[in-house]
């Protein structure tokens, strides 16, 4: 998608706010974004992504004890690939990279998580990010990692859907 029919896009929202005529010296509300019917909010990886995700760590199939957390995550992904996230319930933060996958609705991530709370996240994981369109979300994945040598036999595991 080019960048031109990318700007098209994201003006394709509606825009919510006071209406004309608000003293000056009331506090200023907020402007939202919201997807115009019909928009093709769901064409591109690329952009803003929120919803729940599961982290989760295991050691010889068994779950570890107090890692395992369900909990909002916000993520944006740039057009030149720079990932950013949070997930403020567990303090982990997202960066890294997306490259493109084998098709255009998807993408490779290289994450590194940070101060997360249950510090064995703190760690560089590999997976993916699918949108479908039909269903209106995208698929996050981070598949189980064992790669660590000193702690064999214990994977991580970062997974949900995210929606626009």
């Amino acid at each position: 998608m080019t960048a031109m029919r990318w700007i098209a896009l994201s003006l394709c929202g509606l825009f919510a706010a006071a209406p004309l005529g608000a003293q000056d010296n009331a506090a200023r509300p907020s402007v939202r974004i919201i997807a115009a019917p019909g928009s093709d909010a769901y064409g591109s990886p690329y952009g803003e992504w929120r919803g729940l995700l599961r982290y989760s760590a295991n050691q010889d199939g068994q779950p570890l004890p107090g890692a395992l957390s369900v909990v909002p995550t916000t993520l944006a992904i740039d057009r030149h690939g720079v990932v950013s996230g949070q997930a403020p319930d567990n303090g982990c933060r997202l960066s890294g990279s997306a490259t493109p996958g084998v098709t255009a609705n998807m993408l490779n991530l290289a994450l590194t998580l940070s101060g997360c709370r249950h510090a064995d996240f703190n760690r560089s994981l590999h997976g993916s990010l699918v949108v479908d369109g039909n269903r209106r979300e995208a698929q996050f994945w981070l598949p189980p990692t064992t790669l660590n040598p000193q702690q064999p036999g214990i994977s991580y595991e970062v997974k949900g859907r995210l929606k626009r």
